[in-house]
């Protein structure tokens, strides 16, 4: 009678790591398809001149002069491969009107790339506290969600100054300059988060 015992115990701990296993197994399948899954399908980078950018009027409201601002442009297409909608556009910051649960893209510039910012810049192009410090910033057009196949035309752009000679504002470097800055910035790679968590990254180079 004991041993009857002991072995219908053994099948009964068989069968439950059996079930166990099985639900182990669909629970990882089931990640698997739901996983999201980005591709990024095209780059290219370019010095953007935005024309009459920032005017300025006197007490007629007569416009007394006009700046041009030049910026190192970003610009990447990024398609959802996956079988689920990726980011959201739900959760909005009331104060920066960003979006939380967005996608999101970050540059990290090579040794190459920011060595070459330095020494054209004077600073790191791609450390925010160091724009900041030089009175420049940043801009974007990006799309926060990307449905199932859907493919997102995305632009980061990093101020560089004006085009004109003054002393209001970051002048920037001579065109040939920015060329060479240019040629250099594809030696990057575009992280990309959703809620400050990494979900993919991207050799620009490559």
């Amino acid at each position: 009678m004991i041993n009857k015992k002991k072995g219908v115990s053994k099948i009964k701990s068989y069968f439950k790591k059996l079930a166990l296993l099985f639900s182990m197994i669909l629970l990882v399948g089931c990640s698997v398809l739901n996983k999201s899954s980005i591709e990024l399908t095209n780059k290219s980078v370019e010095i953007h001149i935005a024309e009459n950018d920032i005017q300025q009027f006197d007490e007629l409201n007569q416009e007394r002069e006009s700046f041009s601002t030049v910026s190192l442009r970003y610009h990447f297409s990024i398609k959802n491969t996956g079988n689920r909608t990726v980011g959201g556009i739900e959760e909005v910051d009331p104060v920066t009107y960003q979006i939380n649960d967005g996608l999101s893209y970050i540059i990290e510039p090579s040794e190459e790339l920011l060595n070459t910012s330095i020494e054209i810049l004077g600073f790191n192009l791609f450390d925010e506290s160091e724009r900041a410090a030089n009175s420049l910033g940043t801009g974007w057009s990006i799309n926060p969600m990307l449905k199932k196949g859907e493919v997102g035309e995305n632009y980061l752009d990093f101020d560089l100054g004006v085009k004109e000679q003054t002393d209001q504002y970051n002048v920037v470097p001579s065109m040939e300059q920015l060329n060479i800055l240019k040629e250099t910035a594809l030696n990057s790679t575009l992280i990309v988060t959703i809620k400050d968590e990494e979900i993919a990254r991207f050799k620009l180079n490559e």
